[in-house]
């Protein structure tokens, strides 16, 4: 199982705000929800490699840029 967890989760807040936009719309440009989006950056919950990926897209960046990847073992 892949686990991705934020490096800095305030990095990732201002990456957006530099962006010029606001929660909403940057999950809105990614294609998850607000909440979702929130609920990560707030750490109640592990997004996929895929959301991941979209978030890391979204801001131009490398996903290991922004998060580290855990490879677990079942």
């Amino acid at each position: 199982m892949v686990r991705m967890e934020l490096i800095n989760k305030n990095e990732v807040r201002l990456l957006i705000a530099e962006k010029g936009l606001t929660l909403k719309a940057f999950s809105n440009h990614i294609g998850i929800s607000q909440v979702y989006l929130t609920q990560i950056l707030k750490g109640y919950r592990i997004p996929s490699p895929t959301v991941s990926a979209k978030i890391a897209k979204g801001l131009d960046v490398e996903i290991t840029d922004i998060f580290n990847i855990c490879v677990q073992e079942k």
